[in-house]
């Protein structure tokens, strides 16, 4: 099936080369209008705390050749020890601090301190040095921070 951009789906196998070919299983599927309606985009499942994270990506509207993507960071959570249980929650938006074109995110614990590294843009960033891209870090008080 071609890529939907649509929902977040998990996959389980006992090879990594089975993985393709593993069921799938939908936990979230995007807003029908607003922030979380377009682009589902870059899913990552962390286990923090003994509770299971998916940072991803999404849009408020379609792309545009004058604008920027509206791509903002959301995380969703589940206290269950499966992260094939239908108890997922959405947390909300990341607040970065930056208000701006956001993917790609990911997160990690150094020296006792979890981080969230991404990579936003704005036009301002984008006019300096012709750069789409750049890799932020910030640090997070909890894993599903707002």
């Amino acid at each position: 099936m071609p890529a939907q951009y649509d929902r977040i789906v998990l996959r389980k196998a006992h090879h990594l080369n089975d993985l393709q070919l593993a069921e799938e299983k939908t936990i979230w599927t995007k807003h029908e209008t607003g922030p979380m309606s377009k682009y589902i985009w870059a899913p990552e499942l962390h286990h923090i705390n003994g509770a299971w994270y998916i940072y991803f990506a999404a849009a408020q509207v379609d792309f545009s050749a004058d604008a920027l993507p509206t791509h903002r960071i959301y995380v969703l959570e589940n206290k269950d020890e499966d992260p094939f249980s239908d108890n997922w929650e959405e947390k909300g938006q990341i607040n970065t601090g930056w208000e701006s074109f956001s993917l790609d995110a990911t997160t990690a614990v150094i020296n006792g301190t979890q981080y969230l590294a991404w990579t936003p843009t704005t036009r301002d960033v984008l006019a300096a040095d012709g750069k789409l891209e750049h890799v932020l870090t910030t640090d997070l008080h909890r894993p599903d921070e707002k």
